[in-house]
Parts: structure tokens; C-alpha cells; sequence
């Protein structure tokens, strides 16, 4: 459990949380007997219990108790109390040396001096008979008086006793984990580590070697990264740190420490030039193929290593709270990074995952992200936002705009020329510079073509193969000669990636399929057979970019990462729901459901259904009384977002039948079309209709603006804007009286609830306190829901006989929707208040996992061997 403020451990009071980790719960505690702040170690209950963990706990304990250093992080105390073991340390203000360095290298002087006082602490330490074995900057806090070293939870005591005078680092170790466990942090172990064999002081020396590597040049260690500014001293030390052969390494800490003091002393040495890619490559070479090796045969886990290549598969769960988007997934083309797109705080963003490491990595300023695509080198990320092409570096920083997108976006590829490939909706492909530019037309529509999407590079770069959409609703694979413009028809399917192996594996359906495959005369060797079943696959190509997807993902080494769950792990069901979110009855329909509207009078639901037949989103009616399904509005064209008339007669939508989003109206008189009302070259979405018949409110997206629209349903049929700012506002909502329009708006950063009155003046009233979308009246305007970030249904009491006054808004219950904020993810409620049409999905479970295989291309050559 977490402790709150004013808890007691003995005579420590709990002030605050500082963070959490895989050991437990830190704590900003005072000492009532001494008066002090320190800081409060917590190992839970559930932790204890694991007998590794407690032992780690211990470790961590009897370790710092030895060491008094001022680099090193001292302990005052231990204790228990409740089944809580706890831990008692000094309170350090800070920031850790992985934070420091997020914002770029340290100065050549800076890095001499932490490194001086790093290696002080850790000789200490080893002189103390302990070796760290976790060295990392992320253990590292760096305070007003320099560094000190955390976390010795993976400590281990060398088996002699301590010596004041020498630290002998080849001295056999104490083993206190167990035999060939992998222990510490990938990129910072030692190859012996993930060898699984036992690791002296040397380790440390190698860790050591990438922290200082780091605060040189600002990256990672084996990066191929160029410091054509380091004194050739310095470049000769680290590179001793880094020897693969431990025998090689520097074999004393202490002697580090001198060598970097005389480095400090001297200052102005010549630094290394002319050089390019040699002085830190060349430690690279030596271990990073006994780091891919071993990363290979062990899996990601803390396991024993394994000598063979076989097929390794494990799950990536994602954090609590986060949620798969469906958008697509990404491999680097070395498979030793994926990207995929999730929600986390109700809004969709691009994370990454290296394989060599346990947790994710958000990239900031990615909201909005969806289908990733990697750069040739690995290196950057290609993905599209609300109407952007961008690209993100795999290490962070400010994102880069290429070029403004005149569609939803469908697909990308990178090649290595740093040209785009990428597909939109309605049209063929296109292409454009990484660099920027504007897009240019790649491929044209031919006849019966709906849509050309998810290009990918062969490896020839000379040769894209895509999927080409029909009017049938067919798809076809095709390949692109880039040089000549040919097009060679290859298979039936969707999705489509290139193995190593020698496979073209592609998307049917829920199914994945493989055939041996000449990437050069782009011949099939054989006939394509299913290698994986139950992958996810989302919506509705036609909704837009992230729907119709199969959710998989190959890298050229042979790695697989998919979502599992199948046709269902996206999919959503309409479920009537009370005020204590109670499951009152879920509604059977043919299709996947995305939307729901409730008549005025409550007897039907206009719905919208996925076809996976067709390939497309329809509108259907369903009735209360009888359970009968009605189809309302079908087509070959997409159609979303159903909202009532006043008078329950008609149904507005918009489709994609005319335009992009174009809204229309069609009468419950089946036998009459559906009229044209709006249509323009921007996106629109139907909102809401006005009690009186007379209104039709709408956003209106242009470029990254977005308002709110009124069509005037008379015979003029005139539009203006009812909110138009630099803002977006969205989600416009007719109170039942017509005095009151509630809308979100995301003009204080993050969207919220307002209410703004309607053709007359005044100003606007927020009713959402941290955050909320989607706001909608209950039937006697006194009471107002929305969604808020976590997806919980919230109310809150209002008032606007005269002027508009709003209570406190409340909890309902949470429900469950994928993402909460997504636009076209509607709910509605009865005119009562006590009841809650949602969509809800399915299943949960598959939108918080990603499967991932290694060497799946060996599977791949079992089922479909390539020279057949």
C-alpha cells in the first residue's frame, strides 16, 4: 500500500512521495527525534513476499551500511513495522545524471570532475569489499556538492576481507543472486554480465567507462557517435574501460581516479581530430556483437542464457493506465527498437521500447501520433498527426514537420535516399524529401481503385510493393518499380512486409500469411500459406488512418511484434449502462459498433456498424421493443457520427461519399436519398441539432484549427461559426432549452468542458475541473455529463434559467472506452439521467499488450521453407 502524509514508520513521518520503482516506494520522510529530512526506502508487502526481491532489499541494506563516503548516498537506518521493511537515508536534492543529460553533453571539465568523484565513490566502495554491478546515471543524483551514487540493491561482496589499502578488482566474488542470472542494465553491463558469468570490480570499470562516455558526448555508448573534441587521453581511458576482454580493462578504480585527475590537470592537451567514427566505434566493435548475441539468445528477461537461436517469444505489457491505439505498430529495420502509438492521459502518443531494456519511452511532443514508420538507419521515426506528416529522432527532441497532409493518412515508408512514400485517403501514393517539402504524385488511381496504402521498401530501394483497395473491396498487392513506373500485381492480401528469410509476409484479415518471394523479380516461389492467427485488426479502413489495420509488424532480422486478440481486440459493443456503471443490457449487432445516438422519444438507436465484408462503416437502426436491426444508410462509401432530429424523423451524418466528411440528412421514409447539406474541402463531423428544429451545430477542421459550425436548417441553409479560434473547439452540444451550447476546447492546454450561451452575449463557463470531452445535457438541462481523461463518466449539477451556474462535477463510473477523447467515439444518455448508452470494447486485455518473437524468421523457414 502507499503511505500518505502523516504515517508513521518508528519515528519517521511520512511528508510526500518522491518516486517509485521496481524495489519499491521512496518517501520524503523528517526524523521527529533529530529534527531532519531524510529520505525513506519501502519495500511493500507484495514485494517482500518474492524472496529475490526481499534479498535485493536486504543486499541494498548491509551494502551501505559500510560505506561512508561523500559520493556515496548514506544510510541511517533500517527498520520494520506492518510487513513493511524500510530503509533510512539521507535526503539528497538533485536531479540524476540521466535527467542532466537528456538536455545534451556536459562541458569536457564538468564530465572530469563528476567522473573524478564517481570513480572516488566507487573505490570506496570496492575497497570496502563491494561492487556495484547497476552503475548507471539514472543511479547517479548530482547535488550542489557533486555526484552520489545510489541503488546498491544488485551490490555483491567480494569473498575477501576488506583491505585499507587495495582495491584488487580480479578478486573472486561472493555470489549473492543466482548462478547465471543476467543482473543490472543492458547498456551499461559488462559482456561478461550478459554472458551470465560472474562479474568482479571490473564490471564496474566497464560501467563506469559508458557513464563517462555519456557525459561526453551526450549519447549512449556503441551509438557510432563521433568526439572529435576529447583529449586523446581521455579517448584512451574510456576506451580501456570499455575492452571487451576484462583482462584488458583497467584493472583498479583507484587508478582511474588518478588518471582522471592528471587528465583535469592538464586541460589544454591536444584533442583527438581528423578521426571520423574511430575513437568511440572502436569500443563499440569490441562488444556490441556480444551484446546483440546475448540479447539474442536470452530474450529481453533476466534469464539464463541459451546456446542456440531458437525462436524466443515474450510480452511487453504496457503501464497502467496506457492503452494500445490501433495505428499500426513499427520495427526499426535492425528489430531493436518498436514504436507504436497508445493512449496515456487521454491522449494519443508515440512510445518506443529497445529491446535490450525493460519500459517504454515517450517521445514528447507526439500527440496525435499514429502509424510509425522508421528511417533506414533505425535512427528516427516517421508518423502522422491530426494532418501532418512529422519525424521524430529515436532519442528525443523537438519533432520536424515535412509537410502538411491533404488527407488522412495511410501508410508510410522510409528509404534510404531520405525519401517518404506514403499514402493518403482517396488517392495514390505520394512522395516527399524527409527534409520537407511539398508531397508529389506517386501513383495515380486506375479504374475501380478506391485507395493505394501501407507502402513498404524492398531492400533493393528500387522497389515498393503497397495495397491497392477496390471498389469490391477487394485488396492487392502490388509492387512499384520506382525507376520505370511498372506495377506488378503480387498477391491478395493487405498489409505487406518483406522477411529476410526470404518470405513476403502479409495481412489477411486476422491472419497473417507467408510465401517464399524474390524481392528481385518479385516472383512468388510458392503459394502463401497462414503462419499466425488471432492478430488484431481495427475498424474500418475508410474511417480513417488508424482503422482496418492488421496490427503486425517485421523487421529485417526476422523479429515479429504484433497485437493479439483478432477481429474482436478493437472492436466495441453498445451496452445500456447505470449511474453506478452497472451492465444493464448490451445490444447484439451485426458488426462492430462505434457510435450510438438515442431517438428523442427513446424507442431506436442510430448506430454505426463496421462491414468487414465491405470494408466500411454504415449506419443502422436499431428498435428497444423488438431487438429488430435496421440497415438506414449502406454504401460503398463511409459514413460515421449519427445525431437525431428534434423530432426523431431524421437522422444527420457525415460521409466521405462526396468529400471529406461531408453532412447529410436522410429521412426515416427509407425510400427517399439522403440529402447533400454541407460540402467543402475540410473535414466535418455532425455534433449536434437544436430542441427546436432550426440549428445543426459541427466542427469544422482546417489544418491544425478547429471550430464550431451552425447550418441554419431552413431553406437558405446558411453556415457560420458559433467559436472560432487559434484554439481547437469540438463536441458542440444543444442544451435542451436552446440557450446553452456545451463544448470542449483545448485552450488552456489541455481540453475541457465549457458552456457558452447561444446567439446572445456572454462569455463561457468551464464545468470540467481536470480535463473532460464529449459533454452531454440531460433531458431537463439541469444536469451536465462528460468523459474525463481517465474515460470515467462525470456529472455536474447546472443551472441556466438566467445565467449559466455550474455545481462541482462527480464521478459515475468508468467506461472502460479506449479512448476516451477520440473523436467519433460517442455516447448518449436518456432524457432521465439514469441511464448510459456507451461503447465499450470487448475485450480490454488486448490493448494492453504487445507480443514480440525473435527469430521468428526460423519459424517462418520451418513452415514455408523458401525454396519451394
Amino acid at each position: 500500500m502507499s503511505l500518505t502524509s502523516g504515517a508513521r514508520l518508528g519515528p519517521y513521518e511520512i511528508l510526500s512521495p518522491i518516486g517509485t520503482g521496481g524495489m519499491g516506494e521512496v518517501y520524503k520522510a523528517k526524523d521527529t527525534r533529530l529534527d531532519r529530512t531524510v529520505a525513506i526506502k519501502v519495500l511493500p508487502e507484495h514485494l517482500a513476499e518474492s524472496p529475490e526481491r526481499k534479498e535485493r532489499f536486504e543486499r541494498e541494506a548491509t551494502a551501505i551500511s559500510q560505506l561512508n563516503h561523500p559520493h556515496i548516498c548514506t544510510l541511517y537506518d533500517v527498520g520494520e513495522q506492518d510487513g513493511l521493511d524500510y530503509l533510512v537515508m539521507e535526503y539528497i536534492e538533485g536531479e540524476t545524471l540521466a535527467d542532466l543529460l537528456k538536455r545534451g553533453a556536459l562541458s569536457l571539465d564538468k564530465a572530469v570532475e563528476y567522473g573524478i568523484q564517481i570513480a572516488d565513490g566507487l573505490d570506496n566502495a570496492h575497497r570496502a569489499g563491494i561492487i556495484h554491478r547497476d552503475l548507471k546515471p539514472a543511479n547517479i543524483i548530482i547535488t550542489a556538492s557533486g555526484p552520489k551514487i545510489l541503488d546498491f540493491g544488485l551490490a555483491r561482496f567480494l569473498e575477501h576481507e576488506p583491505d585499507s589499502d587495495a582495491s584488487d578488482a580480479p578478486t573472486r566474488a561472493k555470489v549473492l543472486t543466482k548462478e547465471q542470472a543476467i543482473i543490472g542494465t543492458l547498456q551499461y553491463m559488462a559482456p561478461e554480465q550478459l554472458e551470465g558469468r560472474q562479474a568482479d570490480a571490473r564490471a564496474d570499470i566497464f560501467a563506469f567507462g559508458a557513464v563517462l562516455f555519456e557525459m561526453v558526448t551526450g549519447q549512449r555508448a556503441f551509438e557510432n557517435t563521433r568526439a572529435d573534441s576529447v583529449p586523446r587521453s581521455l579517448d584512451h581511458l574510456i576506451r580501456t574501460c570499455l575492452q571487451k576482454d576484462r583482462e584488458r580493462r583497467w584493472q583498479n578504480i583507484g587508478d582511474i581516479t588518478r588518471q582522471l585527475e592528471w587528465i583535469g590537470e592538464a586541460g589544454t592537451e591536444q584533442p583527438v581530430t581528423n578521426a571520423p567514427r574511430r575513437p568511440w566505434t572502436l569500443a563499440a566493435a569490441l562488444v556490441v556483437g556480444t551484446i546483440i548475441g546475448a540479447l539474442l539468445i536470452t530474450g529481453i528477461g533476466n534469464r539464463a542464457p541459451e546456446r542456440s537461436a531458437e525462436r524466443t517469444e515474450f510480452q511487453i505489457t504496457l503501464p497502467p493506465g496506457d492503452r494500445v491505439l490501433p495505428g499500426g505498430l513499427a520495427l526499426s529495420p535492425d528489430g531493436r527498437t518498436l514504436a507504436y502509438t497508445a493512449i496515456r492521459d487521454a491522449v494519443g502518443q508515440l512510445f518506443v521500447r529497445e529491446m535490450d531494456r525493460v519500459g517504454t519511452v515517450l517521445i514528447d511532443g507526439t500527440q496525435n501520433a499514429h502509424l510509425p514508420f522508421f528511417s533506414p538507419d533505425g535512427q528516427w521515426i516517421g508518423f502522422a498527426d491530426s494532418t501532418r506528416l512529422v519525424i521524430v529522432s529515436v532519442a528525443g527532441g523537438a519533432p520536424q514537420v515535412v509537410c502538411e497532409l491533404p488527407d488522412y493518412f495511410n501508410g508510410g515508408t522510409w528509404g534510404r535516399d531520405d525519401t517518404i512514400i506514403f499514402g493518403t485517403l482517396g488517392s495514390g501514393l505520394l512522395q516527399v524529401s524527409a527534409r520537407g517539402g511539398s508531397p508529389e504524385t506517386l501513383t495515380v488511381l486506375e479504374e475501380s481503385e478506391v485507395l493505394h496504402h501501407s507502402p513498404s521498401f524492398l531492400p533493393d530501394q528500387n522497389t515498393v510493393v503497397f495495397s491497392v483497395l477496390m471498389e469490391d473491396f477487394r485488396t492487392q498487392l502490388v509492387a512499384l518499380r520506382l525507376d520505370n513506373g511498372e506495377r506488378q500485381p503480387i498477391e491478395t492480401g493487405e498489409t505487406a512486409r518483406f522477411s529476410s528469410a526470404g518470405h513476403l509476409v502479409l495481412a489477411r484479415g486476422s491472419s497473417l500469411w507467408a510465401a517464399p518471394f524474390d524481392p528481385r523479380s518479385l516472383d512468388n516461389k510458392g503459394v502463401a500459406v497462414p503462419v499466425l492467427e488471432d492478430v488484431a485488426i481495427a475498424g474500418s479502413r475508410g474511417a480513417g488512418a488508424a482503422s482496418g489495420w492488421t496490427q503486425f509488424a517485421v523487421a529485417g532480422n526476422g523479429t515479429l511484434a504484433y497485437i493479439p486478440g483478432g477481429a474482436s481486440a478493437f472492436q466495441e459493443e453498445i451496452t445500456w449502462m447505470d449511474r453506478a456503471g452497472n451492465r444493464i443490457e448490451t445490444f447484439e449487432m451485426p458488426g462492430g459498433a462505434s457510435s450510438a445516438s438515442l431517438s428523442p422519444d427513446g424507442s431506436r438507436l442510430a448506430v454505426t456498424l463496421y462491414d468487414r465484408g465491405r470494408n466500411t462503416r454504415d449506419i443502422w437502426l436499431y428498435e428497444l421493443s423488438s431487438g429488430r436491426v435496421i440497415p438506414f444508410v449502406t454504401g460503398p462509401s463511409d459514413v460515421a457520427t449519427p445525431v437525431w432530429s428534434h423530432d426523431g424523423e431524421s437522422v444527420f451524418f457525415n460521409s466521405d461519399r462526396t468529400g471529406v466528411g461531408d453532412l447529410f440528412v436522410k429521412s426515416m421514409d427509407s425510400d427517399k436519398e439522403a440529402t447533400l447539406l454541407v460540402q467543402s474541402d475540410e473535414m466535418k463531423h455532425v455534433t449536434s441539432s437544436s430542441s427546436d428544429g432550426q440549428f445543426l451545430m459541427y466542427d469544422l477542421h482546417r489544418q491544425t484549427q478547429q471550430d464550431l459550425w451552425v447550418l441554419a436548417l431552413n431553406s437558405d441553409g446558411e453556415v457560420e461559426p458559433f467559436l472560432q479560434s487559434e484554439f481547437e473547439e469540438d463536441d458542440g452540444a444543444f442544451s435542451p432549452d436552446g440557450r446553452w451550447v456545451a463544448y470542449s476546447s483545448n485552450r488552456s492546454g489541455r481540453f475541457e468542458v465549457y458552456v457558452h450561451p447561444f446567439r446572445r452575449a456572454g462569455g463561457s463557463t468551464q464545468v470540467s475541473i481536470h480535463g473532460g470531452k464529449q459533454p452531454k445535457w440531460r433531458g431537463d438541462g439541469k444536469e451536465l455529463f462528460f468523459i474525463a481523461p481517465d474515460g470515467k463518466l462525470m456529472a455536474a449539477p447546472v443551472d441556466g434559467a438566467s445565467s449559466f451556474e455550474v455545481g462541482s462535477p462527480q464521478p459515475l463510473f468508468e467506461t472502460g472506452a479506449s479512448n476516451p477523447f477520440a473523436r467519433g467515439i460517442r455516447w448518449d444518455v436518456d432524457p432521465s439521467g439514469q441511464r448510459f448508452l456507451v461503447a465499450v470494447p470487448e475485450t480490454e486485455l488486448a490493448r494492453t499488450r504487445i507480443h514480440v518473437v525473435l527469430n521468428w524468421s526460423e519459424e517462418l523457414e520451418r513452415l514455408v521453407p523458401a525454396e519451394n
